[in-house]
């Protein structure tokens, strides 16, 4: 029997390196230990195909056990080392396999020592040493396996008198280790090779695997009973060298028989009953019920639960049902109604939305259908204790005729129509049951099944909006249509009342009185139109301004083009896809001309001809939609809008006073909200007619103030924000102002809280335009932040945009991205060098030590780095030319959810003024997130040795000034109600992000530089991504200091 232990350092990140060991030494049982994988992220399915089953305790980014069994599944005895209730790290895991007993542990590193880490770690040996003996009491065979963070002996350390001080080798944790063996352990290593130096561990720096550099820290200790069965024992050393490899090695040994399964049953017996393990339900007794719900019955005592008990089934219909499911580890159930039961499945990482996400889905045992409606705790105790809620429910219809035939072979293909989920979808059984894979289907591809359209009352229903893209769409599913330039209406009849609303939703049906006339002859039955209200000029093309004469003298000339029927004679029509609402649309609203007319349709592959139409008709360009796509509110994911020419909304936020021949005033002063501010976007002079300006002035003087809204050159009037004017341009510069910009109108139909700044950006119809900064971006129109509407071709021009600001600060230092590939709400990776393909224009460098960094040059480098999916720069605190001697530290200020942002504010002046008594000025910028960096320009002449300490020494100086609201101790639990000062951003390789860049986080966040006396206005939500950057004069003006030789002695940083 083969026994391993193998810290992986990151089970997800590292899993092919894990899987393909795991083939290659075919361990009987693995015991793995730093997973760094919170519990519903372990990856169970693959571990499964590999042949192995599993238990796992996990915690996110730090931490976290398993227990692997080749062919079999581990039968867990306890979780947590037993002693302390309160330490809730996942450090220990206990379980029994083919009659041992495996005790995988992950021992804490307790550096710095001495000091609260090494506390706790002494600690935690104690309890350890305690359990430990409590096992050997029991007479039955145990393992006690994984990385004990100790080096035993000398012979355990490649350089034992540079370790003397380090926590893996002080006496007391070498004496807590031979306390712990001498109990009648036998240390597996070490009883076969006594005089060898065995290494288990190697750090990445300097050559250290390749110069042998390592520590042998991973233990397998055998019980008294095991000992006498020991064969062999080793390191897999190779495996440490291969690529993106974990810096442990595996370590095992090889039993020569099993040991009895008697006692290791009886163990698990009396271990699980210490430990308080569920005892096994009973059977209960019911009516007529299906037979299949048998497994159900028998896992659940329905006097202890709340869960519905089996019964016999209600009228069957077609309904489906997805329950969050908080249990021991969080899941999703997808239950679908089949023969009067619902078919489940356990989901651990949650239902998928989106065509690109593949979901392991495990086969359950099948539950009555009163279970579609359970909502509740099961208690603890019971099989599936935690909290259930519905998700999801509604109905679901399958694709094919033949379905139950392909389900049974392990296939089907169904659609949803759920109040979150309405598409297609597909369940496939993997290599065996209980497997299957759950994915979301192409609607393009696979069309909305005929579901009947539900009744309802009409009333307002906010409009569908449309996605700026790049690049016109096409497809088999995608039709196009013009854009309209006109007011967004929604139409309303209910009961021969007709109501016409504004897209926000105002009441305008008195200034449309000809058109509502007109409307309310459509149809006797009730009906909800989406379409918009135009005036043609002489060319027949929608004319904005012409449309704002008719609604003030003209009104008879208005028409209104219908380009969707959301509800009709009392049926609720948006869950339909487009094909079906546009067939009835066309029979409610059959003609293309008149007063109501029926928007014209163009197929796919009409889209580039007609777009290169519309610009050169000067039109704003035209809108894409998909055939199969429902009706959805608010959304943006169906629609998309080509534009000829930027152009959109803004805030009317002051004018300037008329210059020369100008009658009224020179410009409008623009603005749009950003986190809740009024941010400038420059003026806006041109497209006003003599006659325009003097009745704008009229409408303009009622809301004048004193109150500036933001910074502007020159004489203003400042207007309180209650007007939007539409305004086109060129472009937005790098200060955020519109350049070359032409007023089109006044817009009464959007309210000025709800002006954000859109995409920026006309499409091509070729897919060959979207390059920035010469470098060619793919997927452009791919969402990075989706609750954001923010595009990969908005973040690669944010970084052109700024690139030469942040220059200073990134180019030639060595530079860590986090990348997402699939946007902030798939995978994120953290990287350090690049193993593969370097991007153009971003350079590698192999540093003395060996490790592999990489840098840009230019804006070009950074732009690159964008298009290979990079959301945030994190440069180190060093040049490439002087690497081992920072020139910039860096202080985070990390607030507890609780603490008022008027103490981070506070906390940010007192480190400036410490640092500032003693000669050394700071500059500072918000971090993106919740807090601040406080950041110190040096000349590079200490190295990390001496500028850590110093960072730290710095911190903890600050802190002592008031330790109930601030803490430099990471730990989260000592963090509550305090300002973490985070000063290991310091450390050789170390980094923090870049001065104005993004954050791969909702909001699309930037880490926007300050001026010292921005601070007192500073809003806790910060800067985004469409906020004007420019370099604050504090930054412009840093120069690099020098640390007085006085300070970091009397800091204790050096003697």
């Amino acid at each position: 029997m083969k026994i391993a232990s193998y810290n992986v350092n990151g089970i997800n990140g590292r899993l092919p390196n894990l899987l393909e060991w795991l083939e290659e030494a075919k361990p009987d049982v693995v015991c793995l230990q730093e997973l760094k994988s919170p519990q519903a992220k372990f990856p169970a399915a693959d571990i499964e195909k590999a042949g192995y089953g599993a238990i796992w305790q996990g915690e996110k980014s730090w931490n976290g056990v398993a227990i692997l069994a080749r062919g079999g599944e581990p039968v867990e005895i306890r979780r947590g080392l037993p002693g302390n209730k309160k330490d809730t790290q996942s450090r220990y895991l206990e379980a029994a396999v083919e009659g041992i007993v495996i005790a995988c542990l992950y021992l804490p590193n307790g550096n710095p020592a001495p000091g609260p880490k090494f506390d706790y770690k002494l600690q935690w040996f104690e309890r350890l040493t305690r359990h430990a003996q409590n096992l050997l009491s029991e007479n039955v065979p145990v393992v006690l396996a994984g990385d004990f963070n100790v080096m035993p002996t000398e012979l355990d350390v490649y350089n034992p008198k540079g370790w003397e001080e380090d926590a893996l080798y002080r006496p007391e944790v070498r004496d807590a280790f031979r306390k712990l063996v001498n109990q009648g352990w036998t240390d597996a290593i070490r009883s076969l090779h006594q005089q060898e130096r065995i290494y288990t561990f190697w750090k990445y720096l300097r050559n250290a695997w390749q110069r042998n550099a390592g520590l042998r820290i991973d233990h397998l200790l055998l019980s008294p009973l095991l000992a006498p069965k020991l064969v062999s024992a080793g390191v897999d050393r190779d495996i440490r060298g291969r690529e993106h490899a974990s810096d442990h090695a595996p370590v095992w040994i090889e039993l020569s028989a099993k040991a009895s399964p008697k006692r290791a049953e009886k163990a698990a017996k009396t271990a699980a009953t210490k430990a308080r393990a569920p005892v096994a339900t009973k059977r209960s007794s019911g009516g007529k019920e299906p037979e299949s719900l048998g497994k159900y019955r028998e896992k659940r005592d329905f006097k202890n639960t709340p869960e519905p008990a089996p019964r016999k089934p209600r009228k069957t219909g077609n309904s489906f049902v997805i329950q969050e499911h908080h249990a021991r580890a969080h899941h999703f159930d997808f239950r679908l109604e089949i023969d009067s039961v619902l078919v489940s499945w356990a989901v651990p990482k949650g239902i998928p939305e989106d065509t690109a996400a593949k979901r392991l889905a495990v086969h359950v045992e099948d539950h009555p259908l009163d279970y579609g409606s359970f909502e509740g705790t099961i208690p603890k105790g019971n099989y599936g204790a935690g909290t259930v809620t519905i998700w999801d429910k509604g109905e679901w219809e399958p694709m094919e005729k033949e379905w139950r035939k392909d389900f049974a072979k392990g296939t089907l293909k169904f659609h949803l129509k759920g109040g979150r989920l309405n598409g297609p979808y597909l369940l496939a059984r993997m290599k065996e049951e209980p497997n299957w894979m759950l994915k979301m289907l192409n609607p393009a591809t696979h069309p909305q099944a005929s579901f009947a359209a539900v009744r309802e009352t009409p009333a307002y229903v906010a409009p569908q909006l449309a996605q700026v893209v790049s690049t016109v769409p096409r497809g088999r599913d995608i039709i196009h249509e013009l854009k309209f330039d006109g007011y967004r209406l929604i139409i309303v009849k209910h009961d021969g009342d007709l109501t016409v609303y504004t897209r926000n939703g105002h009441d305008w049906t008195d200034k449309f009185k000809p058109l509502a006339r007109h409307l309310n002859s459509v149809s006797p039955k009730d009906f909800i139109l989406d379409g918009e209200a135009v005036v043609w000029d002489e060319q027949g093309r929608s004319s904005f301004g012409d449309l704002q004469a008719a609604l003030k003298g003209r009104p008879d000339t208005i028409s209104f083009v219908a380009f969707d029927l959301l509800h009709f004679d009392g049926l609720n029509l948006r869950d339909l896809p487009l094909r079906e609402r546009q067939k009835r649309l066309a029979e409610l609203v059959p003609s293309e001309e008149g007063v109501v007319r029926c928007s014209t349709v163009w197929s796919s592959d009409m889209g580039p001809s007609l777009y290169k139409q519309a610009c050169q008709l000067g039109l704003e360009g035209i809108i894409s939609k998909n055939l199969a796509g429902l009706y959805r509110p608010g959304d943006r994911r169906d629609w998309t809008k080509s534009k000829c020419r930027p152009r959109q909304e803004f805030v009317v936020c002051g004018y300037t006073p008329p210059k020369s021949s100008l009658p009224a005033f020179s410009s409008l002063v623009l603005g749009t909200y950003e986190n809740g501010k009024l941010v400038s976007r420059g003026k806006v002079g041109t497209g006003f007619s003599e006659q325009d300006r003097w009745d704008y002035l009229a409408m303009l003087k009622p809301f004048k103030t004193t109150r500036a809204h933001f910074e502007i050159e020159g004489e203003v009037v400042w207007l309180k924000p209650r007007l939007v004017a539409e305004v086109e341009f060129a472009e937005i510069t790098r200060d955020g102002s519109v350049r070359q910009a032409s007023f089109i109108a006044m817009r009464e139909d959007k309210d000025p809280d709800q002006v954000h700044m859109d995409a920026v950006q006309t499409a091509s119809v070729d897919g060959k335009g979207s390059k920035v900064a010469g470098i060619t971006i793919s997927s452009p129109d791919r969402m990075v932040f989706p609750a954001d509407g923010v595009t990969k071709l908005e973040v690669a021009k944010y970084y052109e945009r700024v690139g030469e600001l942040m220059l200073p600060f990134v180019a030639n230092r060595p530079l860590a991205i986090l990348r997402a590939p699939g946007g902030i709400t798939g995978e994120l990776f953290f990287q350090k060098s690049f193993t593969t393909h370097l991007p153009e224009h971003v350079h590698q460098t192999q540093l003395p030590d060996g490790d592999q960094v990489f840098h840009v040059k230019d804006v070009k480098g950074l732009v690159s780095l964008a298009q290979f999916g990079a959301i945030e720069i994190h440069p180190w605190g060093a040049r490439l030319k002087d690497v081992e001697k920072p020139d910039f530290l860096t202080w985070d200020l990390d607030p507890d959810d609780s603490v008022p942002w008027i103490e981070v504010l506070g906390a940010a002046v007192l480190l400036r003024d410490y640092l500032a008594e003693r000669g050394l000025q700071t500059v500072v910028k918000t971090s993106g997130g919740k807090g601040l960096h406080i950041l110190l320009h040096l000349k590079p002449k200490h190295d990390w040795t001496v500028m850590k300490p110093f960072a730290k020494a710095v911190a903890s100086a600050v802190a002592a000034f008031n330790p109930r609201r601030f803490t430099v101790t990471s730990t989260k639990s000592k963090r509550t109600g305090k300002i973490y000062i985070d000063w290991m951003r310091n450390g050789r390789g170390a980094t923090c992000v870049a001065p104005w860049g993004l954050r791969a986080r909702p909001g699309a966040g930037v880490s926007m530089p300050l001026n010292w006396d921005q601070l007192p206005d500073l809003a806790k939500s910060g800067f985004n991504i469409h906020e004007p950057a420019e370099t604050p004069e504090e930054w412009s003006e840093m120069i690099p200091h020098h640390i007085p030789a006085l300070l970091p002695r009397s800091l204790g940083v050096v003697d």
